[in-house]
């Protein structure tokens, strides 16, 4: 543990307690955002290799080893809170993903899954991708085509 977080050793523990941590390291100032939000709402097939946490623009501290910073403002609409963090809702994480640049297929499976989960619906969707600058408004219809066609077997 980093200096001055604890842990309580007789207490079970959490499946997201990682995540619990980097909130409390940030100050909770950090949100669980981009390709670990997917995984934590269990969208797509994204398997993080870093935590990924989007902070304030004037935060401070330098990511660790294991964490990716991303910094930017996120309005409170956007968020929800889970035991000890918060995080992207669904919606937000892909806009995230999408502007981040994440692969294509991989950005089909999320916004797939939140489609048929009905974390995202596609009237919200598309509000959202039409406030977006043409170059991600047209990656977003490139992929939104690939998404409406017939799922492909793995």
């Amino acid at each position: 543990m980093n200096r001055g977080i604890y842990r309580l050793r007789d207490f079970p523990a959490s499946p997201h307690e990682d995540l619990v941590y980097w909130s409390l390291w940030s100050g909770e100032k950090a949100v669980v955002s981009h390709e670990s939000a997917a995984a934590v709402h269990d969208l797509g097939d994204l398997l993080p290799g870093r935590i990924h946490l989007t902070v304030p623009p004037a935060f401070r501290k330098t990511a660790l080893e294991g964490v990716i910073l991303h910094r930017g403002r996120l309005e409170e609409s956007d968020l929800e809170s889970h035991e000890g963090f918060r995080i992207t809702k669904p919606l937000q994480t892909i806009i995230d993903l999408l502007i981040s640049g994440t692969e294509s297929d991989w950005l089909a499976g999320v916004i797939r899954d939140a489609l048929n989960k009905g974390a995202v619906t596609r009237t919200a969707l598309d509000a959202r991708i039409a406030a977006l600058s043409p170059e991600y408004r047209d990656r977003a219809e490139r992929i939104l085509k690939h998404v409406e066609g017939p799922a492909r077997a793995v």
